[in-house]
């Protein structure tokens, strides 16, 4: 496979820091390494500004995207979803955190959805900075939409979650424990992780 067309600068922050290649061999059975730029290039994203610049001018905003698309974000992303494709259910990682299960798998189809992923099998070590990337290019307004979403059905505001001085060295297991940490004490969130209620049995011939 050629060199993915995406300028960049190496990793220098995160899990896989720096390396072109993961941390350990590649099993294909286990896929459970944090997820890793390709060639250990974070992209530069000089070309999705630009798609921003172009996006409200008729007809070159569309043409900018697609090319910006397909010159920039297609290559990587699809190596991307190759790496979260491998991975079996990867709830049982991410019982050891602290965070309920029930909402990490929420958040996470959450965030699957909005960044296009094929899937949301993110584990706690993952770098945020890929996990949060945009499989289309987006409109910069993905990660507020899931965190309004949040917003809604909680009813707690999480004006402080979005840090941009932490979204290259944060793990995606630290966000979801500061979203976690805001939403924990609602309604919403303790009904979400209640257990379900018993389903009485009836014994045969009793009355």
């Amino acid at each position: 496979m050629g060199k993915i067309p995406f300028a960049g600068t190496p990793s220098d922050s995160g899990p896989n820091a720096g390396c072109s290649a993961p941390p350990r061999a590649f099993q294909p059975n286990d896929g459970l390494i944090p997820l890793y730029w390709p060639h250990g290039v974070r992209p530069a994203y000089s070309g999705v500004l630009s798609d921003q610049m172009w996006r409200y001018v008729p007809f070159l905003g569309v043409l900018s995207r697609n090319l910006n698309w397909r010159r920039f974000i297609r290559p990587i992303a699809g190596q991307l979803n190759a790496q979260i494709m491998l991975r079996p259910s990867v709830w049982d990682l991410w019982r050891s955190t602290g965070t309920p299960v029930e909402f990490v798998q929420l958040l996470s189809k959450e965030v699957a959805d909005e960044m296009e992923w094929p899937n949301n099998h993110f584990i706690p070590d993952d770098p945020l900075e890929i996990v949060m990337f945009q499989h289309s290019g987006g409109d910069g307004g993905e990660l507020v939409q899931i965190l309004f979403s949040l917003e809604r059905r909680a009813g707690v505001r999480l004006n402080d979650i979005p840090n941009p001085e932490l979204f290259q060295r944060e793990t995606y297991g630290e966000f979801v424990g500061r979203c976690w940490a805001k939403v924990g004490l609602s309604a919403w969130a303790r009904a979400l992780v209640a257990p379900a209620p018993a389903v009485p049995t009836t014994v045969i011939g009793e009355r």
